[in-house]
């Protein structure tokens, strides 16, 4: 009996220490799960070279950084870091409410735009976890992953690397295509820009710029580089005069309304064509914070009660002209632009050219989706000033339905609305000079209702 007992002592004995270091374990990997990795920027470009030269062995166009793309990565990326066991297979795609790559792109802060219905959006996303030569080894062999990589109308793309230890990451990389959106990329081994066409399958539910046959060049103050249209080419020399910035306006010459503007900055890295030996050395930097605008809903007139008084004979007047589609205000803070038509405008195609200074449409783009700013909605208003002069925001127009974003990053003597009148370029044509002095200035788009 006393040996039973000393046997059961000795095991109660070795039992709990073992429990006690099991919980501990457990503990620390729980722990260890709420700690999020850092994403790794440098791990993410040796990726995408790895498969822009995967593509160019396809003859395909090469991919260019979104952020947009990048923070839908990030969505997934997040959610496979936190789970007990990672899968390797399909449901590595899924996140803990059953939706798919197609579903979170159409989440409020992604808006992705889609080929003019709902079912016809364009992103594809594939995922490991390994290393990075792993990784592509991993998704060339195979079919589904070779598949989303080489597909020919992809042209921009977001990668999350999140680090698990032993040069292993989780990898999500998304791929993407949105209509009327042709990127432009320097390529470093060439000198020359690639240019970009979109052959996603298109329907009658969008219009869009497939294959275009000619191009304009302008530089950053909105000036054409030549004189009329230059044959299109799938790569183009940097053109003389061009300085750090370049638009690129692409048409087609059946169709002198379907035109796509694109701007390559030939002095930033990521507007290059990311390749094995050309990676951008990653340099970390604080992340800005953007804190939404309150919403600003003017207060009602109250109109008298009109008194009707007959008259003889009704004289028909005729129909009032619909107003300019563009109401700038600006004083000595900020600069307005206010959409005050009843269509969407492309604020892309738009440059607000000064005597030292040019903004364009497309600086707003830096911190919206760019729908927001291809499709700018009816009533909204975007403003401009500089946080270098004032910590204050400017204040809101009453013209304004809604501020859909206000920026503070011009610098001093970037306020170009304060140097002197004014140019406003839509498509690379002036169509308003507006004076300084009067404050406000109305823009005509000619070829919008």
């Amino acid at each position: 009996m006393r040996s039973t007992s000393l046997t059961r002592h000795h095991m109660v004995r070795l039992v709990i220490p073992l429990l006690l270091l099991l919980c501990a374990t457990l503990m620390t990997v729980s722990a260890q799960r709420t700690t999020l990795a850092t994403h790794d920027e440098t791990a993410a470009l040796e990726v995408l070279a790895r498969l822009n030269v995967w593509r160019q062995s396809r003859d395909l166009m090469p991919l260019k950084r979104n952020t947009t793309l990048d923070a839908l990565a990030m969505i997934q990326a997040r959610y496979v870091e936190r789970l007990r066991v990672i899968p390797d297979g399909p449901t590595i795609h899924i996140n803990d409410r059953g939706e798919g790559i197609h579903s979170r792109a159409r989440y409020p802060e992604i808006n992705w735009s889609d080929y003019g219905r709902a079912d016809r959006i364009a992103v594809g996303e594939i995922a490991s976890v390994r290393t990075i030569q792993g990784s592509v080894n991993f998704w060339m062999s195979s079919t589904p992953h070779h598949r989303s990589v080489t597909t020919p109308y992809y042209r921009e793309v977001g990668i999350a690397a999140l680090p698990r230890g032993d040069n292993t990451y989780i990898f999500i990389v998304v791929l993407g295509a949105r209509p009327n959106v042709l990127p432009a990329l320097l390529n470093p081994v060439t000198g020359k820009i690639r240019l970009s066409h979109d052959p996603y399958p298109l329907t009658d539910s969008v219009v869009a710029l497939k294959q275009p046959d000619q191009i304009k060049l302008f530089d950053a103050a909105g000036r054409p580089l030549h004189d009329g249209w230059l044959p299109w080419e799938a790569e183009i020399e940097v053109p003389a005069g061009a300085g750090d910035t370049l638009y690129i306006l692409s048409g087609s010459s059946t169709d002198e309304n379907l035109v796509v503007m694109s701007e390559i900055d030939l002095i930033d890295l990521y507007d290059s064509i990311i390749l094995p030996g050309y990676v951008p050395t990653v340099t970390p930097s604080p992340t800005s914070t953007l804190t939404p605008t309150d919403t600003l809903t003017p207060t009602p007139a109250q109109s008298p009660t009109p008194t009707l008084t007959p008259t003889p004979t009704l004289t028909p007047s005729p129909t009032p002209l619909p107003p300019p589609e563009l109401l700038l205000l600006y004083d000595d803070t900020s600069l307005t632009v206010h959409n005050q038509s009843a269509v969407k405008i492309d604020m892309f195609t738009l440059w607000f050219v000064g005597t030292r200074y040019t903004l364009t449409g497309a600086w707003w783009g830096r911190v919206l989706p760019e729908s927001q700013i291809a499709g700018f909605q009816p009533g909204l208003c975007l403003q401009a000033y500089s946080a270098a002069v004032t910590s204050s925001l400017p204040t809101v127009p009453l013209e304004c339905r809604r501020l859909l974003s206000v920026r503070g990053n011009l610098g001093a003597r970037e306020r170009f609305w304060l140097e002197g009148d004014f140019e406003v370029r839509y498509k690379g044509d002036v169509v308003a000079t507006c004076s300084q002095a009067a404050g406000r200035c109305e823009v005509d788009l000619p070829d919008l209702p």
